[in-house]
């Protein structure tokens, strides 16, 4: 006979994963665990600055994500379970909280995955909104969550802009491009300068580098990322 855990023993598993994970996160990004290094583009003829950690992300804090969004998961689909008994409903077989990429996807899900359900309870999940367009962060969060173990789910990016201290425009000079690229997952890098040929950047950066749970595109502004920021000077 399956056992079909709690709510409230899900979320207890969701809390501890979610501390666990905070402390891989803040271990991840201690600024001691990556450097600066200059590369050359052959094809763009440019000199690249990159942040690189010096050791590759470890398994373990991939293997603490992949459960915390899965229990997550459940745990939501536990809770809206219950809540379905609570307000008439037989049992509880085939409730799964339901998502959708947008409003017209999530009103099938909902058809799909809330049969028989008491309307307050329809109208309830409904306003929660779990779409791209409604509720974005939440989306993004349970999206990730499934039977998909080749799904990246972590990476590395700068939290927020790449803050240049005193700046000196006699330090700079010809073509020169500043922002973060996406995250390179097989040279555990990112790229935050372009010097064009010819060009030079003499500036020291200072860089917050986060944790975020997904494929490196950054979520909405100061959201999604582990643990708080870290500065790190260029030499």
């Amino acid at each position: 006979m399956m056992m079909v855990l709690s709510y409230s023993k899900v979320q207890g598993y969701c809390l501890a994963g979610l501390a666990e994970f905070e402390k891989l996160a803040a271990d991840l990004v201690n600024p001691s665990g990556y450097e600066f290094i200059e590369e050359f583009d052959n094809k763009t003829r440019e000199k690249v600055i990159c942040l690189r950690l010096r050791k590759p992300i470890p398994p373990r804090i991939k293997l603490v994500a992949y459960y915390l969004l899965n229990n997550l998961k459940h745990a939501l689909d536990q809770a809206l379970g219950d809540a379905a008994l609570q307000c008439g409903r037989q049992d509880a077989k085939g409730i799964h909280f339901p998502i959708g990429k947008s409003p017209n996807d999530l009103k099938s899900e909902i058809k799909r995955r809330c049969g028989n359900v008491h309307p307050d309870l329809i109208t309830f999940i409904e306003a929660l909104n779990v779409c791209q367009t409604g509720n974005p962060r939440l989306y993004a969060v349970l999206s990730l969550a499934g039977p998909n173990k080749h799904r990246r789910i972590i990476s590395l990016r700068p939290r927020n802009e790449i803050r240049v201290p005193n700046w000196n425009p006699a330090l700079v000079g010809g073509r020169v491009t500043l922002g973060a690229s996406r995250w390179v997952a097989s040279q555990n890098k990112v790229e935050l300068v372009r010097i064009g040929e010819g060009g030079y950047f003499n500036h020291d950066l200072q860089v917050s580098l986060g944790v975020f749970l997904g494929n490196g595109q950054p979520p909405p502004r100061r959201s999604g990322a582990y643990p708080h920021p870290r500065s790190h000077a260029r030499n």
